[in-house]
């Protein structure tokens, strides 16, 4: 569900806060569409800079804070190490074939409560989970299988659930 944001600009601003999103988010001035140069999970970087009191309006699509609302794919070899970004709450993880091994980069600086969930087309022989310490965490996933993890701030660990 897209969200719109309006900010009053100070001359010369180009970057704007926003709060946790997926990265495709469109930006007007005064009502007139203009390039975004970058931008990241919580801000963007306008192309040019706007003058005083002009009138910003982004538009872009939240995702919470534990991530549920993104979801990541990956296409990896064997012996490979993929790393969800750090608001990913789903990897779909989608080789061509059985993968003999498999490294999993967990989602960096989690919050309380921040859920992560793997899920594979084809068998995973030998998963590694690294990044963090995973509580009863899979070494092995079948074809067409999940695993879902929480993390706890007060143990500094995810916990298989």
């Amino acid at each position: 569900m897209a969200k719109i944001k309006i900010d009053r600009a100070v001359a010369g601003q180009t970057q704007f806060q926003l709060p946790i999103h997926d990265k495709t988010a469109t930006a007007k001035v005064n009502g007139t569409t203009k390039t975004i140069a970058s931008q990241n999970e919580q801000s963007i970087t306008l192309a040019v800079a706007v003058a005083q009191d002009d009138t910003v309006e982004i538009t872009f699509n939240p995702v919470d804070q534990f991530g549920s609302g993104r979801t990541e794919r990956f296409v990896p070899l064997t012996g490979e190490t993929i790393a969800p970004t750090a608001n990913c709450g789903l990897a779909v993880v989608e080789p061509a074939g059985t993968l003999a091994a498999l490294t999993v980069t967990l989602p960096q600086n989690p919050v309380e409560n921040q859920q992560f969930r793997l899920f594979t087309s084809q068998t995973l022989t030998a998963l590694t989970l690294g990044g963090g310490t995973v509580v009863n965490g899979p070494t092995t996933l079948a074809a067409n299988a999940s695993f879902s993890l929480v993390y706890s701030k007060i143990t500094s660990k995810w916990y298989r659930v």
